[in-house]
């Protein structure tokens, strides 16, 4: 016997650029167009998106809990995580490792 859960979740996709710090150096900033407001930023592009699809999770559960209505994406990000478990004929439960499957962002019609 095999039991398997599946979970898709959706992610923003923003866009990012690295600007330039007026002290010197620099920093990336993460935003995106459809969330006006929601923005990021980090030392590297990867910590700067991070941290914007954190604020970005943050802005659609107070959307949620408000009763508002969430923006619709035009380009989303998809992550398939699959986890299962199986028990063999003498009852013995083994849990298989967690397979991840992830679609670059794509464009939404």
């Amino acid at each position: 016997m095999m039991n398997m859960s599946m979970t898709v979740r959706h992610e923003w996709w923003p866009q990012t650029e690295e600007e330039q710090l007026s002290a010197g150096g620099t920093v990336w900033v993460a935003r995106h167009p459809e969330l006006i407001g929601v923005v990021a930023q980090g030392e590297t592009e990867q910590e700067a998106i991070e941290r914007f699809q954190e604020n970005a999770a943050d802005l659609e559960s107070e959307l949620k809990a408000s009763g508002l209505p969430l923006p619709t994406p035009t380009r989303l990000s998809f992550e398939l995580v699959v986890e299962s478990t199986h028990m063999d004929s003498g009852g013995k439960v083994s849990a298989q490792p967690e397979t991840r499957f992830q679609a670059e962002p794509v464009a939404l019609a």
